[in-house]
């Protein structure tokens, strides 16, 4: 199971268009594969991918976009009961509404 928070979104519409602090970095993946195909590999156990409306890091845009890259790779696996994607109201934080809700009801 896994639960990324206001971190889940392409690399090319987060990590490459602005500035983020080194521990951001990981060196060689995006000659391989995208934040999308990472996160495919847990599947088809439980992923709730969390997000802020308004987080300027992480924009929504490119948060949908891999969202919809990892959800191809769930139905493939017949495991799109365990994909979820909350959208909190404000920027980028932490929101646990939906979170021990979604980790109970798949445990």
């Amino acid at each position: 199971m896994s639960l990324p928070s206001c971190y889940f979104c392409t690399f090319k519409a987060s990590i490459l268009a602005m500035y983020h602090c080194s521990c951001n970095y990981a060196p060689g993946p995006l000659n391989r594969c995208e934040m999308y195909d990472v996160a495919g590999l847990i599947a088809p156990r439980p992923l709730l991918v969390i997000a802020g409306a308004e987080d300027p890091i992480f924009p929504l845009a490119g948060v949908h976009e891999a969202y919809a890259q990892v959800r191809e790779v769930c139905e493939a696996l017949g495991a799109e009961a365990n994909l979820e994607l909350y959208v909190g109201p404000e920027g980028h934080r932490y929101y646990k509404a939906r979170t021990w809700d979604f980790v109970r009801e798949r445990l």
